[in-house]
């Protein structure tokens, strides 16, 4: 999410400016509308709010009737205004809602180490990277091999592979080291919100889409 975040600036074509893994994480979104037995619109509106919601919320600090300035905070600031305009009583209830500039005239946006490449990668960085490829690409295997065959049980084990994989590796490089930035760490039930809430809306549709990628089309 750090090549997201060289934006500090940001304009609408920033909105899906991202890595192509985090890509694949954003648009399998798609996938629960599969779930249901609902029409194919409501398939084909979730796909078109991907791609064009994010305009929207990256409009940057202009005055209009989609202008998103609490949005603009957490690109300037990186570690403020986590959740969405509607959700920001979450931020409020974390410690990381932040209203307005800091400072007169406002502040410099803080230099994130991740967001160049003028430089060698951390290790922690290159320990992720490999360990999220290695959930992707076992998970990958497993269904090659089996010629997406698996049954629900199996498949449904094997899609928590990269479904929560590559989250949990994160957390714990990020809880094993001083935080992100160097932030203090979140009391553990703040710990626990972020969990629940977290995984239910990044992590699940993933495991959703791998689930279906490895069974047979009639038990999908």
């Amino acid at each position: 999410h750090s090549l997201h975040h060289r934006n500090t600036d940001i304009e609408p074509f920033s909105g899906l400016a991202m890595h192509p893994v985090e890509h694949l994480y954003y648009f399998a979104c798609v996938m629960p509308s599969l779930l249901p037995f609902v029409s194919p619109f409501h398939f084909l509106w979730n796909g078109m709010h991907l791609l064009l919601s994010p305009g929207a919320s990256h409009s940057g600090w202009e005055d209009h009737f989609q202008g998103n300035t609490f949005h603009y905070m957490h690109h300037r600031y990186f570690e403020y205004n986590y959740a969405s305009l509607g959700a920001s009583a979450l931020d409020v209830a974390f410690g990381t809602f932040m209203g307005k500039f800091r400072g007169d005239p406002p502040a410099k946006a803080r230099v994130d180490a991740k967001s160049t490449l003028a430089g060698p990668p951390s290790a922690d960085f290159v320990l992720y990277m490999l360990g999220a490829a290695a959930c992707v690409a076992g998970w990958g295997y497993a269904v090659l091999a089996t010629g997406a065959q698996l049954a629900p049980l199996p498949a449904a084990a094997l899609a928590l592979v990269p479904g929560l994989g590559p989250v949990l590796l994160a957390y714990a490089l990020c809880y094993g080291s001083k935080g992100v930035g160097g932030a203090a760490r979140q009391p553990w039930y703040v710990d626990l919100l972020h969990w629940v809430l977290g995984l239910a809306v990044t992590a699940l549709p993933v495991v959703v889409a791998c689930y279906l990628a490895a069974v047979p089309p009639s038990l999908s």
